[in-house]
């Protein structure tokens, strides 16, 4: 078994130049708005400018922070429909007067938990919807430009039917094969099509931009030397890697083909994702044609291994098919944007019941962002692992604020200031410890909120944070006392 390292031999160690890839454009924030909204316009929480980017149809795919963000936005205002404008020049108008408020010591009056694991969450109304056209807005790709014909019943099938596979033929251009080589190995045979022997060097990956950039899974390219791309159209380049991260599952490649050959796929978020929302898995895994599966949400935070042997957070859980070969390939939401990327393990349980797993599209997005400009994870952490979303809704009741932290990371400075995470029963019933409300002066209510604001401060910084602490005397205890921590910013790889 070859170290990490040989990752980077031959063909895999040779650099790539991040400050000519010209993947951002200089904008300045607030030109386009006006005077007395500039402030609050910059109030804006990263899954609140992620989303209104996404339903204007804005490309946001090399944004990973709240900052880029919040200039691709205000640079595209101008071409955004006229009913988007008003409506972000209504969120940041309603921004103006508004101050965090940092909570108070108080016993909660209410024990009982809230089973309404959806309550006080927006999601966005027709992301599952089967059976609407696609909205075409000003600034799309081009793969958005073909809104499927749900009338058309070509060859005798449904509208339905029709939509899969109109929605199946305008992505799969985005999606490619990988085949890698390790030392010492040679193929002198056809390998077998069935599903069940794809060879362990083969995978899936797409697209993610004109300049060559290629997303996967790391396990799909762990111990190779070499690897080989082949694009829709059988056109095959030696790729080159440009950086990986184990710990999530994920890597970056980049081949050098002409950009009229290569169709980026369409990132969307995924913290509006809901259980039972339909999802489409594609992959292309012996580079000769490409497979489909389709299925729904099946759940959302939860856990698997990693090759690293570390756990995967916060992953999605679809009962779409995710067989050998299609890892590294996209999970797409009914409308074709990029929700995830699938993740198969062969020795996971799992897999053979049914269940398939992805990482999430906004974990991609600051990996992938950050790969490409630094070949590796650079972004600073405060050491905390916290709950999904949902999760700390149900534990928290309906209408609470906060992020849930889960666990600590040893060593870190969320350690050193003395955050707690959750401790749990024999019989599984959860204790709350710390819950962060606010980070800076910015409410924290996401776990997007709380990445977004600690990105605003550096290595070193001392994080100003409230958070509520529990007492927890039993797993229904609601009752907490409020305190204001000083975290250090250490470099850390771990998510939150």
């Amino acid at each position: 078994m070859l170290s990490l390292r040989c990752l980077y031999s031959d063909i895999f160690s040779k650099p790539t130049c991040f400050g000519r890839l010209g993947l951002l454009t200089p904008f300045r924030i607030g030109r386009t708005l006006s005077a007395g909204s500039q402030e609050a316009y910059k109030g804006l929480s990263s899954p609140e400018v992620a989303q209104l980017l996404q339903e204007g149809g804005v490309d946001f795919r090399d944004c990973f922070e709240r900052s880029q963000l919040l200039e691709r936005l205000s640079a595209s205002f101008p071409q955004l429909p006229q009913s988007l404008r008003s409506k972000i020049e209504g969120l940041a108008e309603s921004r103006r007067s508004v101050l965090p408020q940092e909570p108070q010591d108080t016993p909660s009056t209410n024990n009982k938990i809230s089973n309404e694991q959806t309550q006080g969450i927006t999601y966005e109304k027709d992301t599952s919807s089967l059976f609407k056209d696609n909205d075409v807005s000003p600034g799309t790709s081009s793969t958005q430009n073909n809104p499927v014909n749900l009338q058309r019943a070509a060859d005798g099938l449904y509208g339905d039917e029709q939509y899969i596979v109109d929605l199946f033929q305008r992505c799969k251009p985005s999606v490619v094969h990988i085949a890698c080589m390790s030392p010492g190995q040679h193929r002198s045979s056809m390998p077998s099509l069935n599903p069940e022997f794809v060879p362990r060097n083969f995978g899936s990956g797409f697209l993610w931009d004109q300049q060559g950039h290629v997303v996967t899974n790391y396990h799909v390219i762990h111990n190779a030397h070499a690897a080989q791309v082949t694009l829709s159209n059988n056109q095959k380049y030696r790729a080159t890697l440009v950086g990986q991260e184990p710990d999530k599952d994920l890597a970056v490649l980049k081949i050098d083909a002409p950009a009229g050959d290569l169709t980026p796929v369409q990132v969307g978020v995924s913290h509006k994702l809901i259980v039972g929302q339909k999802v489409f898995a594609i992959g292309n895994p012996f580079g000769l044609d490409h497979t489909l599966t389709a299925g729904i949400v099946s759940g959302l935070g939860r856990e698997m291994r990693s090759i690293t042997g570390d756990n995967l957070r916060d992953v999605i859980q679809t009962d779409a098919s995710i067989n050998p070969g299609n890892s590294g390939g996209p999970l797409l939401d009914s409308r074709g944007r990029l929700i995830g990327v699938n993740t198969a393990a062969t020795s996971h349980p799992m897999t053979t019941a049914g269940f398939g797993f992805a990482i999430p599209a906004d974990t991609v997005r600051r990996i992938v962002n950050q790969l490409i400009r630094y070949g590796r994870v650079v972004r600073p952490g405060l050491g905390v692992m916290c709950m999904n979303d949902v999760h700390s809704r149900q534990l928290l009741g309906s209408g609470s604020t906060g992020v849930v932290v889960h666990d600590v990371v040893p060593n870190s400075g969320a350690a050193q200031a003395g955050l707690k995470g959750v401790r749990m029963d024999g019989y599984g019933n959860i204790y709350l410890g710390d819950v962060i409300t606010s980070v800076g002066a910015s409410s924290v209510n996401t776990v997007e909120d709380l990445v977004s604001f600690v990105e605003a401060f550096q290595v070193g910084d001392q994080v100003p944070v409230i958070v509520r602490r529990y007492n927890s005397t039993t797993h229904m205890d609601r009752s907490f006392k409020v305190e204001q921590l000083a975290v250090p910013l250490l470099h850390e790889a771990k998510s939150y």
